[in-house]
C-alpha cells in the first residue's frame, strides 16, 4: 500500500532522515514555519533505510567533488528573506 507521508528538516546543514527503503521524495516546503518533506512510501516495506539530505543558502559554496547530489527543491523562510535549496546526497 502506498501512502505519502511528511518529515521534518532542519533548515540548514546536512541531516540523515530514516524513512521506509526506496521512498519516493515528492517536494519540500514550509508548513507552519518548519521544514518539511513529502515522500511516497510503501507502507509494507519493512526495511528502514537512512537518506542523506542537505541544505544549501543563495550564494553559498558546497563541495561536490566526492558526492553526488539530486535537486529537491527550493524554498523560503522568514517572509522571503531566506531562501533555501534542498539536495539529496546519494
Amino acid at each position: 500500500m502506498q501512502k505519502i507521508l511528511k518529515y521534518k528538516l532542519h533548515i540548514i546543514g546536512n541531516m540523515s532522515i530514516s524513512m521506509p527503503k526506496n521512498a519516493w521524495i515528492l517536494t519540500v516546503q514550509v508548513q507552519k514555519g518548519l521544514l518539511q518533506i513529502w515522500a511516497m512510501v510503501d507502507t509494507n516495506e519493512t526495511q528502514e533505510e537512512n537518506r542523506e539530505f542537505s541544505v544549501v543558502t543563495t550564494g553559498e559554496q558546497f563541495n561536490t567533488y566526492n558526492q553526488d547530489y539530486n535537486y529537491i527543491g527550493t524554498f523560503q523562510t522568514e517572509n522571503g528573506n531566506f531562501v533555501g535549496h534542498l539536495f539529496e546526497i546519494v
